[in-house]
């Protein structure tokens, strides 16, 4: 009989943590605000309205960076 391992993900919570990469071409660090702009945010943003969730930002220098932080579960969504 082959049983299968599952890793132990955390509980599903209302907020999300969302990594970008600055410089992306559909998302992007304002440079004046300091906040996460562009196209997928506002559509990650109208996704979480409607889904009821809270999203929170965090920038990564490049994608090693964003890998990283997802499997240690410093952030839940890298869109791009």
């Amino acid at each position: 009989m082959v049983r299968l391992l599952r890793k132990r993900l955390p509980l599903p919570t209302r907020s999300l943590r969302v990594i970008l990469s600055d410089g992306h071409p559909t998302y992007f660090q304002n440079k004046i605000t300091g906040e996460a702009s562009g196209f997928a945010v506002e559509v990650t943003n109208e996704i979480a309205k409607r889904a009821g969730l809270e999203i929170s930002y965090i920038f990564a220098a490049d994608w090693e960076e964003i890998r990283q932080k997802v499997l240690l579960h410093e952030a839940e969504i890298a869109p791009g």
